[in-house]
């Protein structure tokens, strides 16, 4: 039998999607698929293409079919047991049947961009008094689209009102090791024990603030989660509005991205503009938290007389990563590694994703060598999955004063508040047309790194190179507006041609700057 069609590996996905607790064969899991919370799975294996029609190593699962395939065969096919990943896409509350006119739908849409951002800002502005939300969009969306016919206006507000059944707060901590990347599988204790100030500081701020987490060990680090559910108690959630209201705004390009389908793309269905709302949101308050716990860390880290080197990404060759980077990306781009996933990247040991903790309650009591024995033993493994359970937990109340400290904060009025706002096309094809050099002019030491050859390893796609232009930058006295503009003209610049794949939004991609400069909006 395959690993991934184990009882207990099947039980374990299934509560970590937000399904059933207990799903004992293929046959069940494949009705238990239709319950996930989930939009989609991501399967990875170096030897994919060996299973599956593909060229990659990876690939977008969302029928079940797929899923019991993989699950069924991808031990025998790829040699080791394929990975598993979860969407950050969850799925909505209701489907919509877009009768056929998906092209129609998507032209309206994109061609409306102020239009909707404005529905959603006044929604959510008015509905502390009382005003509903759904009711809202509606009479809006009558004004605006009241050109179209009865179906597609119906389409619309149907979409415009489409909300996900849950939204996940997520932390990704990560060792970075660039002059010895496998040294982490041959001293994984070492390791986990430099990364426990980031994980106990993070953790702390979180349950300080009422938010129930659940802690899952990967292969280089640790993952925290925590559910924000869209109805409790058969209402909407503050929690969820709060959510997507501290989104702020969707770029015209991303909001194009949502709705254009491409063969071969993750999402096989327009993705909601409010689900992006509240992953924007999730990602937002991810980074206030994280720049309120850094100093901490580092603190914690001399005191114990570690390095205390700690950033937003792998752009350091010796760090701890408090990876932000997903929130370059948008929603039906993002995903995380499931527990009970035997890891796949370039590692010659078996080593399952397992849980740590959940609400507070440590499960290896701090121990850490126990913790990597157990998730390098496939029984002890399964046991300890079984006995502990994979759901992500769910908060509410937390939630809300998280995002209440937020809203206050330095990290919200100026940083995020300014960068809400559509960048400016005009001013983008001048900047391409001139070759940048009003930049060129202000800040010529990123001169060199402007004229660099096109293809993959462009500096404009490198975090390291990335960091020099913009501190360059700002010591030139320029803005964080004008960093993402430039980064941004530098991805459409059909002259230079990087290479990013025509799934991503480049408006999501082009915020590089905010989370570099991550650190300088700690405090309120």
């Amino acid at each position: 039998m395959d690993w991934n069609e184990s009882e207990k590996i099947l039980s374990a996905d299934s509560q970590f999607n937000g399904g059933p607790d207990h799903v004992r064969n293929l046959e069940e899991y494949r009705w238990a698929f239709g319950s996930y919370d989930s939009e989609f799975q991501v399967v990875v294996s170096p030897n994919l293409p060996r299973l599956m029609r593909t060229g990659r190593n990876f690939e977008s699962v969302n029928a079940p079919d797929r899923c019991v395939l993989v699950r069924a065969h991808g031990q025998e096919a790829c040699g080791k047991p394929v990975e598993f990943y979860q969407s950050h896409m969850q799925r909505s509350e209701w489907g919509i049947d877009y009768k056929f006119r998906r092209d129609e739908f998507a032209y309206h849409i994109r061609s409306h961009h102020r239009e909707i951002n404005d529905i959603y800002r006044d929604a959510f502005r008015w509905r502390p008094w009382g005003e509903s939300i759904d009711g809202f969009v509606d009479l809006k969306a009558d004004e605006i689209f009241g050109y179209t016919d009865l179906e597609m206006k119906s389409i619309i507000k149907a979409y415009l009102k489409q909300k996900p059944r849950r939204a996940l707060l997520f932390f990704d901590i990560e060792s970075v090791d660039k002059y010895n990347s496998e040294h982490i599988f041959e001293d994984p204790v070492g390791y986990f024990t430099w990364m426990e100030p980031a994980l106990r500081t993070i953790q702390g701020f979180l349950e300080g603030h009422g938010v129930r987490t659940a802690v899952n060990a990967t292969g280089k680090g640790y993952h925290i989660l925590a559910s924000v559910p869209l109805y409790s108690d058969g209402r909407q959630t503050d929690a969820m509005m709060m959510l997507m209201q501290a989104g702020g705004y969707l770029q015209p390009e991303t909001l194009d991205r949502l709705v254009t389908l491409i063969p071969g793309e993750k999402h096989h269905q327009p993705t909601p503009a409010l689900t992006q709302l509240a992953y924007q949101g999730c990602c937002r308050i991810s980074q206030y938290v994280v720049a309120n716990t850094i100093d901490q860390i580092r603190h914690e880290l001399r005191r114990r007389g570690m390095t205390d080197h700690v950033g937003f990404t792998d752009n350091e060759p010796h760090q701890i990563s408090l990876d932000l980077t997903s929130g370059l990306r948008q929603v039906n781009m993002s995903c995380f590694g499931s527990p009970g996933s035997v890891y796949n990247k370039n590692c010659p040991y078996w080593i399952i994703r397992i849980p740590r903790s959940r609400d507070g309650e440590e499960f290896f009591g701090g121990n850490i060598a126990q913790m990597i024995r157990t998730r390098s033993d496939p029984d002890a493994a399964l046991a300890h999955l079984v006995s502990r359970g994979c759901r992500i937990p769910a908060s509410t109340r937390g939630i809300e004063e998280l995002i209440g400290g937020y809203n206050n904060s330095r990290m919200k009025k100026e940083l995020w508040d300014p960068l809400d706002a559509p960048f400016d096309p005009v001013f983008l094809s001048e900047l391409i047309n001139t070759n940048f050099m009003q930049y060129r002019r202000r800040a010529p030491g990123i001169n060199g790194l402007l004229d660099f050859p096109s293809g993959r390893m462009h500096p404009f796609l490198d975090p390291d190179k990335l960091e020099y232009v913009y501190h360059h930058m700002a010591r030139r006295g320029m803005s964080m507006w004008e960093m993402v503009h430039l980064t941004l003209a530098v991805y459409h610049d059909k002259i230079k041609d990087l290479d990013i794949h025509r799934f991503y939004s480049r408006a999501e991609l082009a915020r590089w700057p905010a989370i570099l400069f991550t650190e300088h909006f700690k405090g309120w």
